[in-house]
């Protein structure tokens, strides 16, 4: 299946690096590649996808103070795995449960679990459109939560409406993904912590450690806060669970995306 997959896609052959991985037994191998970058975001070929955000985050964005966001790789959490001699922040192994296979992955692109080519929700060059708490009084003009509440003010007005509800036509603001990356959630620096959109507010870096750690600790409260109860353990700041770390820098709403992409 590998085969066919490299075999089909030659247009990719100048940008992949063969690797031989030996699974558990030492009897089995199985060759992978990884794909630079900066591949195949050919223009024409660009991907429109929605994305949720809270309010405190649109604020962040708007303000030009957040470029990263982080979500729950779920696919890969569960599974065992270890960095064999490697640079942990570029490469894992991952034991699929199923086959028993060690299975090599390129941290920056893709990953394959028994046979299946698992992918990040986003590729770098893909456009995302924000969803954010909205409303829009009486088909009238779109108002946003993240602004301040500029609606009318009249008896029986409305509450906000939820990010995920928000339509297309609403969008006004416009990700273009930069990089995409996979780590740990503690393994988040005090930079990208910053990059995040969050800023502990009573440290500087030149207080080297302490400042990364205080900047990790406003990071998991903020982190914690967004995880379903339920869920905290796994998906807590405690769980410590894989995550893709998508990158971004904000673009001009593209002029043909209600037409030829995008999720409704």
């Amino acid at each position: 299946m590998l085969w066919k997959y490299w075999h089909t896609n030659w247009l990719m052959w100048p940008f992949c690096t063969l690797m031989m991985v030996t699974g558990l037994s030492g009897k089995r191998h199985l060759m992978q590649f990884t794909v630079s970058m900066n591949d195949f975001t050919a223009e024409g070929n660009t991907m429109y996808k929605p994305i949720l955000f809270n309010t405190q985050m649109v604020r962040a964005i708007l303000k030009g103070q957040k470029t990263q966001t982080r979500r729950i790789a779920k696919v890969l959490n569960g599974l065992e795995s270890r960095t064999d001699g490697l640079a942990p922040e570029h490469f894992a192994f991952f034991i699929a449960p199923l086959s028993g296979l060690l299975y090599w992955k390129d941290i920056e692109r893709q990953v394959k679990i028994d046979g299946k080519l698992v992918r990040p929700p986003y590729d770098p060059g893909d456009i995302l459109w924000v969803r954010e708490t909205w409303d829009r009084p009486s088909r009238g003009p779109f108002y946003y939560k993240a602004d301040g509440d500029r609606r009318a003010k009249r008896p029986g007005r409305n509450p906000w409406k939820p990010s995920i509800h928000m339509p297309k036509e609403a969008a006004r603001i416009f990700l273009r993904v930069t990089n995409v990356r996979i780590q740990r959630l503690q393994e988040i620096s005090g930079k990208d912590v910053l990059a995040e959109g969050v800023d502990n507010g009573e440290s500087n870096p030149t207080m080297g450690m302490r400042w990364e750690n205080m900047q990790r600790i406003a990071f998991s409260e903020l982190w914690d806060g967004t995880v379903d109860p339920s869920e905290i353990e796994k998906y807590g700041w405690r769980g410590n669970p894989w995550v893709w770390v998508i990158e971004f820098e904000c673009c001009d709403r593209p002029s043909d995306w209600l037409s030829k992409g995008g999720s409704k």
